[in-house]
Formats: C-alpha cells, sequence, structure tokens
C-alpha cells in the first residue's frame, strides 16, 4: 500500500509539469494578438478571415495608388472590399455548385492577350505583377475566376 502513494505523487506531479507546461506555451510573450485570426464574415460554409480582409484592403489601395486615384477611409474601403469579397466567394460558390471549369490553356492565352495589349512579355508581366504586391499564381487564379465568373452569368442556367 506504500508503493502506491509515490506512484500517485508521481502521477500528480507530472500533470502539474505538463499543465504549467501548457500554461507557459500557450500564454507565450512572444505571440502577438495578430496570431489568432478572427472570422469578419460566414457566406454559406465558407469564412472570410481578418487577414484575408486585410490583404485585399491593403491590395486595392496600392491598385488606387497606381492609378493615382484617392484612397477614401479605411473604414469605408473595409466594407467596400468585405462586400466584394463577399459577393466573389458566393460566385466561386455557385461555380462549384454548377461544377464550371475553365481550361487552363484558356486561362493562359488569356494572361498572354494582357500581357500583348500592354506591350510586354509573359515575363515581364509577370514581373509588373509581383512588383505590385501580388503572386503570379494568385494573378493567374484571379483571372480564371473571372473567366469563370463571365461563364457563370452568360452560360444557361439549370432549372
Amino acid at each position: 500500500m506504500q508503493l502506491a502513494l509515490p506512484l500517485r505523487t508521481d502521477k500528480l506531479k507530472l500533470l502539474v509539469v505538463i499543465v504549467l507546461f501548457l500554461l507557459v506555451a500557450v500564454s507565450d510573450p512572444g505571440m502577438s494578438s495578430d496570431s489568432i485570426d478572427r472570422v469578419v464574415a460566414v457566406v454559406n460554409q465558407d469564412i472570410i478571415t481578418e487577414s484575408e480582409l486585410r490583404q485585399e484592403v491593403a491590395q486595392t489601395q496600392r491598385e488606387l495608388r497606381a492609378k493615382g486615384q484617392a484612397i477614401p477611409s479605411i473604414t469605408g474601403l473595409k466594407i467596400n472590399v468585405l462586400e466584394s469579397m463577399i459577393v466573389h466567394l458566393i460566385q466561386i460558390q455557385r461555380i462549384k455548385f454548377l461544377n464550371i471549369k475553365v481550361a487552363d490553356e484558356m486561362v493562359m492565352a488569356v494572361v498572354s492577350d494582357i500581357a500583348r495589349n500592354n506591350q510586354l512579355s509573359l515575363t515581364q508581366l509577370q514581373i509588373e505583377i509581383e512588383r505590385g504586391g501580388l503572386s503570379f499564381e494568385e494573378y493567374v487564379d484571379n483571372i480564371r475566376d473571372q473567366i469563370t465568373i463571365c461563364l457563370l452569368y452568360t452560360s444557361p442556367s439549370p432549372r
């Protein structure tokens, strides 16, 4: 019976050490409030996070600056960008539901046309896109989304 007591004490000590370790890990002073992303909108089964909204707002500000346009108040801009993100997400959800797809060749043909219309090579277009703060992959995905959204509105809808 005496052997059970030290074993129970050891388990209790181990449990205390584990709890303390978890508390230290969770309350890491190096962890900023930015580490936890907040949901700003729920769109059916998808969400839009605060970091996604911040990224889109920053991209919109860069685009407005590049065009020499006035940048609206941050509150107004956030509201407009969030509304746009919600509409876009609904469109993408509808596209997935209807199983509308765009071939890679079509997307790259449009990207090549954009480069040619701007008197750039594909490599130069990529450099300009990345200089603007967007990865080329994100740019191509955005083009794919735009083409697919056009197909969504021009295709006959199923009954």
